[in-house]
């Protein structure tokens, strides 16, 4: 099976101003070997 079988790639963005210290996952707040994600600490900037 190849990826592109079971998902679709994104260009859509969404605001900053809707994102959450909760919402926003990036790989700064991922944890290692799989164990999930914590709260983000900062969110990126409005450019």
């Amino acid at each position: 099976m190849e990826l592109q079988d079971i998902c679709f790639y994104v260009k859509e963005r969404i605001k900053v101003s809707e994102l959450t210290n909760f919402t926003y996952i990036s790989t700064e707040n991922m944890l290692p070997n799989k164990s999930g994600i914590t709260k983000a600490t900062n969110l990126p900037s409005d450019k």
